[in-house]
């Protein structure tokens, strides 16, 4: 399997691989107590295309809470186009666009971090 083929949910593995970090993801959040997610702010950093902003906001992320973003400006492209109403910017993750002093420390799991304003 080359290309985005490898990528597909068509393909079992990828399949697995994404419905075990959802699980992995879903159990750290009660763990935490951050679930449930509506009311909350969040941030993804290194959100790529925004598959995984578009999971968050499947689990009940608020739309005008979430935001992401991504070093590379076509995945970031990519990310409004599949998500057009979510905040997605292009920035390094050690340097967030987010002005001085907006961004605390957060619980992250995988790179997204739960109340980080």
């Amino acid at each position: 399997m080359g290309g985005s083929a490898a990528y597909s949910l068509g393909d079992p593995a990828h399949l697995f691989a994404i419905q075990s970090r959802q699980r992995a993801i879903l159990r750290r959040l009660q763990r935490e107590g951050l679930w449930p997610l509506a009311g909350r702010d969040i941030l993804e950093v290194g959100c790529g295309s925004g598959r995984v902003l578009l999971e968050l906001l499947s689990c009940g992320a608020d739309a005008e809470r979430l935001h992401g973003t991504d070093l590379l400006a076509d995945r970031v492209a990519a990310a409004h186009r599949r998500l057009p109403h979510v905040a997605v910017t292009c920035a390094d993750g050690g340097r967030l666009p987010y002005g001085d002093g907006n961004v605390r420390p957060a619980p992250t799991i995988h790179g997204v971090f739960i109340d980080f304003g």
